[in-house]
C-alpha cells in the first residue's frame, strides 16, 4: 500500500482510462453510424427515399401556435382529399 496520494492518483487514472475509453467508443459509433447513412444506404438501398412516399411537408413548431395550426389543417386537409 502507497500513500494516499499515490492510491488518489491511481484511482483517477482508472477513472480517466475508463472515460477515455467511453469516448473512444462513442466516437468509434458515430463514425460507423455516418459511413452506413451516407455511404452504405444508397448502395443497398437501405432507408426511406421520400420521393417515393408521394406529397410531405416538414412543418417546424408544430407544437404550438402557427405551426400547430398549419399542421393541423394540412392533416385535416389530407385526410378529405387523400393529397397535401
Amino acid at each position: 500500500m502507497g500513500t494516499i496520494v499515490e492510491d488518489n492518483q491511481t484511482v483517477l487514472a482508472y477513472i480517466g482510462a475508463g472515460a477515455t475509453c467511453i469516448v473512444l467508443i462513442r466516437l468509434i459509433l458515430g463514425i460507423a453510424r455516418s459511413f452506413r447513412t451516407f455511404f452504405l444506404s444508397p448502395l443497398i438501398n437501405l432507408g426511406v427515399n421520400p420521393k417515393s412516399l408521394g406529397a410531405w411537408a416538414v412543418v417546424t413548431g408544430a407544437t404550438d401556435g402557427i405551426g400547430k395550426c398549419q399542421s393541423t389543417n394540412q392533416t385535416n386537409r389530407s385526410r378529405v382529399s387523400g393529397e397535401f
